[in-house]
C-alpha cells in the first residue's frame, strides 16, 4: 500500500482519510486553481504507528481518548505525560519509501502541515492551527523528522491542554468529544517565487 497519495488520485469520498485541508486543495486543483506539488499521507498510518506501540505504551490503545481522558492519567503533570507519549513515537522508525515520493518531487524543498478530519460539523481550524507546520529539505532523513513532528505535536503539552478544556469551551454543554481524530499529513513543494519583497502603499 502506498503511503503518499497525489492530489490528482484522490477521490472525494476520501475526506475522512485525508482531513479538510487536503480535501479542499483537492477540490480547488479540480476547480482549475494552481495548487503546488502536493501529495497526502494518510491518517490511516498514524493509527498504524500508535497501534504497534500499544506494546510498550498501552495509553496508545485509547486513541484519541487519551488526549483528554483525566482517569487514566491522574497525577502525571502534563509536560511529563507529554513527554512519556512522545517518547516512543519519536524513536519508532517508519521504514516509509521516501525515494518513492522524492522521484515526483521537482524542488529541493517541501513543507508539511496537518490535515485534520473530527468528523461532520466539528471545526478543525482551533486545533489545527497549534500543529507544527515544518518545512525541510526534500531528502528522506529530513522528510521523516518532519513527519515525525507533525505527528508529535498532536501529543504535545500543549494539545493535551487544548483538549482537556475543549468541552467547557464549547457553547453546547451536551457536545461529545469527536468519535475519532483522524490526522493526516500534506508534504507539499516550496516553489520559488517569482518576486519578493514588501508593498508600502500611500494615499
Amino acid at each position: 500500500m502506498s503511503c503518499f497519495f497525489s492530489l490528482d488520485t484522490l477521490a472525494e469520498g476520501h475526506a475522512a482519510h485525508i482531513g479538510e485541508p487536503a480535501w479542499w486543495l483537492h477540490r480547488a486543483q479540480q476547480a482549475g486553481q494552481i495548487v503546488p506539488q502536493s501529495w497526502v499521507i494518510p491518517a490511516s498510518f498514524l493509527d498504524q504507528a500508535l497501534h504497534q506501540l500499544v506494546a510498550r505504551e498501552p495509553l496508545f490503545a485509547d486513541w484519541p481518548e487519551l488526549l483528554w481522558q483525566q482517569d487514566r492519567t491522574a497525577g502525571y503533570p502534563l509536560q511529563q505525560m507529554a513527554k512519556r507519549l512522545q517518547q516512543p513515537l519519536f524513536n519508532l522508525p517508519l521504514n516509509f519509501p521516501w525515494e518513492d515520493l522524492l522521484a515526483e518531487i521537482k524542488a529541493p524543498i517541501v513543507r508539511l502541515f496537518p490535515s485534520l478530519w473530527l468528523g461532520d460539523g466539528v471545526a478543525t481550524l482551533p486545533w489545527g492551527q497549534m500543529l507544527a507546520t515544518p518545512v525541510c529539505w526534500a531528502e528522506p532523513d529530513a522528510l521523516e523528522a518532519a513527519l515525525k513532528l507533525v505527528w508529535l505535536s498532536a501529543l504535545d503539552a500543549k494539545s493535551l491542554t487544548f483538549w482537556r478544556s475543549w468541552r467547557s469551551a464549547q457553547a453546547d454543554a451536551e457536545v461529545h468529544y469527536p468519535a475519532r481524530i483522524n490526522l493526516a499529513v500534506v508534504v507539499q513543494v516550496v516553489e520559488a517565487a517569482a518576486f519578493s519583497g514588501s508593498l508600502t502603499i500611500r494615499d
